[in-house]
């Protein structure tokens, strides 16, 4: 069960990690519907990079070194592929997704 929620939070840390990473650059945070966010694209940078190593932690944790770092690394490859598919579909979704991160972490 624990292993199972671990998996789960560094999932979505990752998807987090990566939305932010291409929010970050101007085109994207332009169709996601943002202000310009130059101020804020650095910071979401060392966010991101934070995150990815943080759901690196987790999935070590629960799974081990050997098991983990594999499971690590498919989830970054899943999350990247949801972010493209959001950022194709439905880009203000990770609009709004900023504008809370912003907030949080201004």
């Amino acid at each position: 069960m624990l292993e199972s929620l671990l998996t789960l939070a560094a999932a979505a840390a990752c998807y987090l990690a990566l939305a932010l990473l291409a929010l970050s650059q101007e085109e994207h945070w332009r169709r996601a519907g943002m202000p310009p966010a130059t101020r804020l694209a650095h910071r979401w940078r060392y966010v991101a990079t934070t995150m990815l190593m943080l759901a690196g932690v987790l999935c070590m944790a629960g799974h081990g070194a050997g098991f983990g770092l594999i499971l690590w690394v498919m989830l970054v490859g899943a999350a990247i592929v949801a972010v493209a598919l959001t950022l194709s579909w439905r880009p203000q979704w990770l609009g709004g997704m900023a504008r809370v991160t912003s907030r949080i972490a201004p």
